[in-house]
């Protein structure tokens, strides 16, 4: 493990947290307004004004920031349309992201390193999980979520896209799947971790 991951892992000061969620939320607003924008005629993204804010109103904003989002989309194309074309942005976004974070805490690739930038970058948006995995497969699951009692079900499905895109962005041969979601009425949202070995070994 890096000095930096280990550090980030260690302990996180609020101004970095602060400044992180913001961004998460810049990403996942712009890739949202992006989609509808092809959708829809005449949508015009909303500008978000400097905020100091608490982080737990940060993420209440974030949050309905997403619901807003999603239910434009799901106005416009229908449910099935709306979440599948949203979960194409929000991957790539996810993705670029996953690439940003492994370049700042010099994450190897290995699913050791990976889950500690996993709950890193989960510590920002205010979720608690645990991931198991034995023989390059295993299981996370989502005990605490900061964000799913603003979330209706579309848009936590949509949202856990961003997720999966992280994964792959801090290794390519990472994969992660939601199979289990809080806001569909479950105790816990549950995903499917997979860990390729490199080709040709």
């Amino acid at each position: 493990m890096s000095l930096r991951l280990a550090i980030a892992s260690a302990y996180l000061p609020k101004r970095t947290i602060r400044k992180e969620l913001l961004h998460v939320e810049q990403a996942t607003n712009a890739a949202l307004d992006e989609a509808i924008g092809a959708s829809v005629s005449g949508y015009l993204p909303r500008t978000l004004a400097e905020d100091d804010s608490r982080l737990e109103e940060l993420r209440d904003r974030m949050a309905r920031g997403h619901k807003e989002r999603v239910a434009v989309l799901v106005e416009a194309l229908g449910r099935e349309r709306a979440v599948e074309v949203a979960r194409l942005a929000l991957f790539q976004a996810g993705t670029e992201l996953g690439r940003e974070a492994r370049e700042k805490l010099s994450v190897r690739d290995e699913p050791g390193d990976l889950r500690k930038a996993a709950k890193v970058l989960y510590r920002v948006l205010g979720i608690e999980f645990t991931m198991s995995y034995e023989d390059r497969r295993g299981e996370m699951r989502v005990h605490r979520c900061a964000l799913a009692r603003l979330y209706d079900s579309s848009t936590c499905e949509v949202l856990c896209a961003t997720d999966e895109g992280v994964v792959h962005g801090l290794s390519e041969r990472a994969e992660l799947k939601f199979t289990q979601h809080l806001t569909s009425g479950k105790p816990e949202c549950v995903a499917e971790f997979k860990f390729e070995k490199e080709a040709g070994r």
